[in-house]
């Protein structure tokens, strides 16, 4: 049994109770990302979610921050073990209205503009530059970690060029080109690398 299917029959034997499911079992992660959507969903409803929101963001800053690398952890198990990879999911709390001006200040300043971090000359990149699984190459056989531009320097739109070309059209120039940029966008990327 896979790991997803695992996971599903789990769900399905605690009837989808994220409560007994984690407090049976250690795979399970407090993921950074679900939980700043979730309390920009609560802010949306504003009243009494508001609330609920507030304790998410205090609950972040309390369990998840982490001031000496200046990022936001997923935490895994009962034990919340911070989960030390830097992705773009550690930088989503700058979008939570609750965040000190300090925290959000070390986020922009020692990450998003660390150019061996996340400012590449292409965007934001799924992970860190610095990261050991960054790469800047495209790869079949895994999710790719990086950022995505056609021959122009634009972000490449690879699924609209898919879709476009099952349709028996061609796609515009440059985005069949998609899977060949990274390749070219790694000098840009990695300045400090030459």
């Amino acid at each position: 049994m896979t790991g997803y299917h695992r996971a599903v029959w789990r769900a399905r034997r605690h009837r989808y109770s994220a409560t007994a499911i984690v407090a049976r079992h250690e795979e399970h992660v407090e993921d950074v990302l679900v939980n700043v959507l979730y309390a920009r969903a609560l802010l949306a409803l504003g009243g009494r979610f508001a609330l609920r929101a507030q304790r998410i963001v205090q609950a972040l800053l309390e369990r998840s921050w982490d001031p000496a690398a200046a990022l936001f952890w997923d935490l895994a198990g009962g034990g919340e073990r911070p989960i030390r990879v830097s992705t773009w999911s550690s930088l989503a709390p700058l979008a939570l209205p609750g965040i000190p001006a300090e925290v959000k200040r070390a986020l922009v300043e020692r990450q998003l503009l660390h150019p061996r971090r996340y400012r590449a000359g292409t965007g934001i990149p799924s992970v860190a530059i610095s990261e050991p699984t960054f790469n800047p190459r495209w790869d079949r056989f895994r999710c790719w970690r990086g950022a995505v531009v056609d021959g122009h320097g634009v972000v490449a739109r690879a699924p609209a060029a898919r879709a476009r070309l099952r349709r028996g059209g061609r796609p515009r120039r440059g985005l069949a080109h998609a899977r060949r940029a990274p390749v070219r966008a790694a000098r840009v990327l990695r300045p400090a690398d030459r």
